[in-house]
Formats: C-alpha cells, structure tokens, sequence
C-alpha cells in the first residue's frame, strides 16, 4: 500500500491542476499523504511520483526522480504522450493496481553530459549539439574511448538513449531502440557527408564531441547553453536509471503505430 504520492505538475498546462486536485481528493480518500510540486527541486521524498502533463513533464522529472530513486507515473495531458502510462480518467484504477502488485517498475538508461568537465544534467532521452544559427552549420569531431569516429559537418548530432530514439532521432533517421537495451544511438542532423551514418554503441562507451567552431547544447531539450570553439562535451550512461512505474506491457513497434503514424 503506497503512503505519500508526491505530483508533479506542468505548471504551463491549467488543465494539470485540475486533474492534480482530483488526484489529491482520491489520495484522501485512501489516506495517502499527497503533495504538489511545481518543478523539480520541490519533489522530495515519497513512493511515487505522479507526473501529469506530456512527454516534457516527465522529463523535466526524471533526472531527480532518478537521484531520489523514486518511480514516475506518467499522467499524460500532451498530443502524443510516449512515456505516459495512464490518462487522468484512469489514476484511480492505477492506484488499485498497484495495491495489487500489477505492474512493474522499468529501469531506464540515462545519459550524463559534462562540458569541459564540467556536469550539465542528465537525459532520459538524447543530449544534442547543433549549429549556432539557422544559416550555419556545425563543425565538430567526434569520438569515443575506443577510439575517433570522425570529422562532422552537419546541422547537430544527436546521442540519445534507447528511450530517446522515438524522439527527435527517429524524426532525422535514427534506429527504433528497444528502451529494454542499454546502448547510446549517435545520429547525424542533415549531415554534409554522405560517409556520416548513425552508430549504436554500448552503453559503457563515453563519447566526445570536440567543438571545431561555436554551437549550441540542448539535454532533453531543458539545460540549453552556448558552445564555443575548442569546448569538449562528454557524454555517458549515467550511474542511475529513471524508474518508470509501467502497468501493461510496452511493445515500442506498437507504440510508434500508434503515436506517430
């Protein structure tokens, strides 16, 4: 039986704190402590993280809910709503589900990004470094542990995890990665060269990017900044998963039918 349900909020959708009260009124009915959070610093302890909103909620959630080692609902309120796992209609029978112990937690691979040693955030979904102006293009080497992978001269690239690969890198040509795999997809945005294809790689391969001229970094589209000429950006699995509380199977072929077509 669950105790304390923390929600978490998109606080730029009025509709979640519609469906955040009706929430509450049924954690009351049940005695669960309940608790609001309007971003993620406010999440604190609890069993269970509510999220409601869409896909941009529930990243903007998950690397703290990762650090607390906590499970994330996914609450969807969004257009296609990929890692939500119920609509608001259906929480109260979640809550009973899991009472019952029907579900199961999925542990999903997170990305770190460090920029010249310095740790940015981490990523549920692809760390993406591209070219500073819409006119431009971005010019950087790329390279792993093992070893260079090569020049790039493109509109980005993006590395991204198995659960990232059904966001912007499926838009631009990625593989579809089953989120059960541990791997990092690199993904060339609009590539200049017909020689730059998309590589999977295990996920215990740190990759670098070295800046060849200025640019720009996005981690799951929420930690942006500016990157200059001789700037060096890492990025690894990150030493915790985001814990996604799933209640039926996920099939990721079904999923893409379903959502993008």
């Amino acid at each position: 039986m669950i105790g304390r349900i923390s929600v978490f909020v998109n606080p730029y959708k009025e509709e979640a704190y519609t469906v955040a009260k009706h929430i509450i009124s049924i954690c009351e009915h049940k005695d669960i402590a309940c608790s609001v959070a309007h971003n993620a610093d406010e999440l604190s302890s609890c069993e269970l993280i509510a999220a409601i909103g869409g896909d941009g909620t529930l990243l903007r959630t998950a690397e703290r809910a990762a650090i607390l080692d906590i499970p994330v609902l996914g609450v969807n309120l969004g257009r296609i709503g990929f890692l939500s796992e119920v609509a608001p209609d259906e929480f109260e029978n979640a809550l009973e589900m899991i009472d019952r112990g029907d579900y199961k937690v999925q542990n999903l691979m997170m990305l770190e990004c460090y920029v010249n040693s310095r740790r940015i955030a981490a990523a549920l979904n692809d760390v993406i470094v591209y070219k500073p102006k819409f006119f431009e293009i971005a010019y950087f080497n790329v390279s792993t542990n093992e070893g260079p992978i090569g020049e790039v001269y493109a509109d980005g690239v993006i590395a991204s995890t198995p659960t990232g690969s059904t966001a912007y890198s499926i838009s631009v040509g990625g593989p579809i990665v089953d989120e059960r795999l541990e791997a990092i997809t690199l993904v060339p945005i609009c590539s200049h060269s017909l020689t730059a294809r998309p590589c999977v790689l295990p996920p215990y391969e740190d990759v670098y990017v070295k800046m060849l001229g200025d640019g720009l970094l996005s981690v799951d589209g929420i930690h942006e900044m500016q990157l200059h000429e001789g700037d060096k950006v890492t990025i690894k699995k990150a030493p915790f998963p985001t814990k996604m509380l799933r209640l039926t199977p996920r099939n990721p072929y079904s999923l893409v039918r379903e959502k993008l077509l």
